[in-house]
């Protein structure tokens, strides 16, 4: 879950830096994503340290990739 979460800073910083240098322009909403990253940041930490498995964490990110997977292929 560490080499996930790794992947996707990186690959959400190219996408605003893709963003940016293709309207130059960063959203006013981005305060608004950055307290809601933060907020997943404390649940997901707190989840899988205290309430999880390590079988439930595993079973959590395979959903997460899943669902990400579908909205990639949706839009």
């Amino acid at each position: 879950s560490g080499t996930a979460a790794a992947f996707i800073l990186f690959n959400s910083i190219a996408g605003l830096l893709g963003n940016f240098v293709s309207v130059n322009l960063i959203s006013n909403t981005i305060f608004l994503y950055s307290f809601a990253v933060f907020a997943g940041v404390l649940l997901g930490t707190t989840l899988g340290i205290k309430v999880l498995s390590e079988y439930g964490v595993k079973k959590a990110l395979g959903l997460v990739i899943v669902l990400a997977g579908f909205k990639f292929i949706l839009t």
